[in-house]
């Protein structure tokens, strides 16, 4: 496979130029050779870092597969097993892959006293350990940010060290994109960073702005919706689950992938039309391949655009940097055409 990084940069530089974009990067890895490795907008360059809001749930269940593999997290056991004081007020009967699946029925915000608390992740967890579940292992309702602290607590008491240390031990190191990543930023990290560029309007105030824009939400650790980093760190984290890996570093097994791409949707829950029906999801990823083969592509998006995904028959690994607000979201129009230059099937997640 043959990438014309030419027209794929006039693309991007196209897209500032114009105003749809503000600053954005592209990263492609075939192989577990980095092929592409550009970007526009100003002030932006390989190593600037973005927020990628949901792209951050690929990278944690990656992680929950890594300590699958190792014996150590069972999808199919209650999550009591691991957390023993989740085991209340209906929660009981909820297994690993309803959360990671988004079928734990948990999906409601907590209710705190300054936005800022959803820094504080004891105080989260026990929020979530306490709730009571709304339709617990029924139908698919995305979980867009208590994802991180369900999916997190999870892997913590599973791997015996705190999310981020294991995150840190198991995929950031191995791949030494330890300053390309970041559940939570550092002074350093925080010079490189680029935020939102949003649309603003009378009576319009959009969350993921004010979330982000926080810097206790920054340097928090939340690993649905706080991901920080570049996308070449994205996309080579994907390009180490097929081939080779990346410099020998091959983070899962096949099998485990396929075990992870199969579709968790409930017979009784078919996906919508349109572009709900990006809410796809096996095991923490969302898949976005064929209805016949829906794991042939799957990854994540995030909310300003974002993604991070691969094609493992490809042996391909993409990650997408991207930070101006789009009223048309998940529907992102630099995105669609670089899909089709690169003659892959476009994603809407």
């Amino acid at each position: 496979m043959d990438f014309d990084i030419e027209k794929l940069q006039t693309l991007l530089d196209g897209a500032v130029a114009s105003g749809e974009e503000d600053s954005c990067q592209l990263a492609i890895y075939k192989s577990g050779r980095l092929a592409v490795d550009i970007y526009a907008g100003k002030n932006c360059r390989s190593n600037t870092l973005f927020p990628v809001y949901s792209v951050s749930k690929g990278l944690t269940s990656t992680l929950a597969h890594i300590l699958y593999e190792e014996g150590r997290l069972d999808f199919e056991a209650p999550v009591s097993e691991y957390w023993p004081e989740f085991g209340c007020n209906g929660k009981e009967n909820i297994k690993v892959w309803h959360i990671f699946s988004h079928r734990a029925g948990l999906w409601q915000m907590p209710l705190i006293d300054k936005f800022a608390d959803q820094a504080d992740w004891q105080k989260m967890v026990e929020y979530m350990q306490n709730a009571t579940p709304e339709d617990p292992g029924g139908k698919c309702h995305y979980h867009g940010i208590t994802f991180g602290w369900l999916a997190g607590e999870v892997i913590a008491r599973a791997g015996k060290k705190s999310f981020r240390e294991l995150f840190r031990e198991k995929i950031a190191a191995p791949l030494q994109i330890t300053d390309e990543w970041f559940f939570g930023t550092d002074n350093d990290a925080e010079t490189r960073l680029i935020l939102p560029k949003s649309i603003s309007y009378a009576n319009f105030c959009d969350w993921r702005t004010v979330f982000i824009e926080n810097p206790a939400i920054r340097s928090a650790c939340i690993p649905s919706a706080n991901g920080i980093g570049s996308a070449r760190a994205v996309a080579r984290v994907y390009a180490a689950l097929s081939g080779n890996g990346v410099d020998g570093v091959r983070l899962l097994k096949d099998e485990t992938i396929k075990l992870a791409t199969q579709s968790r949707r409930a017979s009784f829950d078919p996906l919508p039309e349109g572009i709900a029906s990006w809410a796809h999801f096996g095991l923490g990823w969302a898949l976005a391949g064929t209805p016949e083969n829906p794991g042939a592509i799957f990854g994540h998006g995030g909310a300003m655009g974002a993604e991070g995904f691969a094609v493992p028959e490809l042996e391909l690994a993409v990650g997408f940097t991207k930070n101006k607000y789009n009223t048309t979201h998940p529907v992102h129009p630099l995105r669609d055409r670089i899909s089709e230059a690169l003659n892959l099937k476009i994603r809407h997640w």
